[in-house]
Order: C-alpha cells, then structure tokens, then sequence
C-alpha cells in the first residue's frame, strides 16, 4: 500500500524562495538591464532547480511491502527497511532535514538509524505499519 508524502507550507514557501532569488530576480534583471549573463544565469539556475525539485514533489511516498518499508524521495533517496529491523515508531514534529515534505511526521527508529517521514495520512499508516511489525 502506498502512501504519499503530506507536503507542508514551509516546503512550498522554501521552494518559492528559491526560485524567486535564484531564477526569477536573475532572469529580471537580465530583461531589465539587457544583461546576458543575469538571463542565463537565472534559466540555467531554474532548469537545475525544477530538475531536483519537481521529482520531491511527485516522488516522495512511502510503500508498505510485503516484509519491508520502502521510502522514496526524489532522486537520492530509495530505502527498504525490513519490518524485523523496526524498533519504535512514534509522531513527531522534528524539522530535521528528511524524506518528510511536512513537519507532521512519523520517526521510524530502526537497527541503522532513524528515518523521518510524514504520509498523508498519518494515523492510518501507524496502523497499517503497526500490524506488519507486530
């Protein structure tokens, strides 16, 4: 069963910021003032930035499997970890950097380490995962 990712307001307002200095004030200023380098600068930097962004927005979620948890973020982050492997589960509100597009998260302490998501709908995943590590 596959669950995506909540994404919260602070990830859109992150995202806006990024692109708003990073490509549209270059790209302003490049139509502005006439200024090559600003224009390109700024389209080069939006292709880049809508490359590594776009595929967070469609791809984060999170597969309950057959004997694994299966978290997917973008391009970089792929994990399978075995239901054997989890060792607590509890909700969360940790704003460290994670595969959670949300600060209403889920940590999911494992043998290897800790790994914070944050699906959609929340309280059923805990549910679901809950019975599969039972």
């Amino acid at each position: 069963m596959k669950f995506k990712s909540k994404i919260g307001w602070w990830f859109h307002l992150t995202i806006l910021f990024i692109i708003v200095i990073g490509c549209v004030m270059p790209i302003a200023i490049g139509l502005r003032y006439d200024d090559m380098t600003s224009l390109v600068i700024g389209i080069v930097f939006l292709i880049v930035t809508a490359s590594f962004i776009f595929p967070i927005y469609l791809n984060t979620h999170y597969t309950l499997e057959d004997d694994t948890l299966r978290i997917r973020s973008g391009y970089c982050i792929n994990k399978r970890i075995p239901y054997k492997d989890i060792t607590m589960i509890y909700e969360t509100k940790n704003p460290s950097a994670s595969a959670g597009l949300s600060f209403d998260r889920i940590s999911v302490n494992c043998s290897k380490g800790e790994w914070l998501i944050s699906p959609r709908n929340k309280q059923e995943f805990i549910r679901l995962l809950q019975q599969r590590i039972a």
